[in-house]
């Protein structure tokens, strides 16, 4: 039998998702509820401190959704594993890795570190937590030992 870590055709990508910011958006959405009360109690007669505390309220809870929006998809981290080359897309960040180049790939707590074999800079990404008891990732990782193995010689019969 072929090692089937070998094939060309194969070329599989992962996702790997930073945990819903639910607490951040649940914070926001009740700031813009007592932002938006706090308006419209000055429109209808309130002092116009509380309307100013209000609008700013609603500013802030508006900044927390969206720099939880953009820290959610900036965590996110897109592992491309073809035959011959590793690829990590993190964010804006893009690294290519040959297999023969990688010392080793460890998980460590919430990040997935790749080693070069230069003892370079190694390359980290960040990985949900939650994530790691999965069977995807579990997958994720026993495919990324096949293709070390296989770029190493080692041979699955």
């Amino acid at each position: 039998m072929s090692n089937p870590a070998l094939r060309p055709e194969d070329s599989q990508r992962f996702a790997l998702r930073a945990t819903p910011p639910i607490r951040a958006y649940l914070i926001a959405a009740v700031g813009s509820v007592i932002g938006a009360v706090l308006v419209v109690g000055w429109q209808s007669g309130w002092h116009l401190v509380l309307g100013v505390v209000g609008i700013a309220v609603l500013l802030l809870a508006l900044l927390l959704a969206l720099a939880a929006t953009v820290l959610t998809w900036m965590f996110q981290t897109t592992l491309l594993v073809q035959r011959d080359t590793l690829t990590v897309t993190s964010g804006r960040r893009r690294t290519v890795f040959n297999w023969r180049d990688i010392a080793e790939i460890n998980v460590k707590g919430a990040r997935l570190v790749v080693s070069p074999v230069d003892g370079s800079k190694p390359m980290v990404a960040y990985v949900n937590p939650r994530q790691i008891g999965q069977p995807g990732f579990q997958a994720l990782g026993s495919l990324l030992a096949a293709r070390l193995d296989a770029s190493r010689g080692y041979r699955i019969d």
